[in-house]
């Protein structure tokens, strides 16, 4: 059975002039997501974490016709 969505959970690994780059770990990089870049805007608003967990689910449209 599929799944709908996936979660990783990504820790900071560097910080850029306008945003924080984030890299997941191990299989998590190759199976889900390799890195995330987050605005300094919500980077800030989130209390500056040093990990984040990025959920991907997917959206099922109805057929257009």
């Amino acid at each position: 059975m599929a799944t709908d969505k996936v979660e990783v959970q990504m820790r900071t690994e560097k910080e850029c002039k306008s945003c924080m780059r984030y890299a997941a770990q191990g299989l998590a990089s190759v199976e889900v997501c390799k890195s995330i870049y987050v605005q300094n805007q919500a980077f800030d608003k989130l209390g500056r974490p040093d990990v984040i967990t990025v959920t991907i689910e997917a959206v099922r449209l109805p057929d257009s016709e």
